[in-house]
């Protein structure tokens, strides 16, 4: 089971990808305030946590195959 721990290399991971965001033009603080504060690596298998701060789409279909491979 997963433990939903916000630790401070989360928190160094999202702080880079709102810098990387704000070099590409987004500028909205309400974005950029709820990408700096939203644990994305909650969302995904702990095998993911680097992935889940890249600036990329991330497909869930591609999440539950790899599940089923490794159940």
């Amino acid at each position: 089971m997963r433990k939903y721990e916000d630790t401070y290399r989360h928190k160094g991971l999202r702080k880079k990808l709102v810098e990387l965001l704000s070099t590409k033009g987004i500028t909205d603080e309400n974005v950029l305030a709820a990408i700096s504060n939203i644990p994305r690596h909650y969302f995904l298998d702990s095998a993911f946590d680097e992935i889940a701060y890249e600036d990329r789409a991330f497909l869930l279909l591609q999440l539950k195959l790899y599940r089923s491979l490794i159940q």
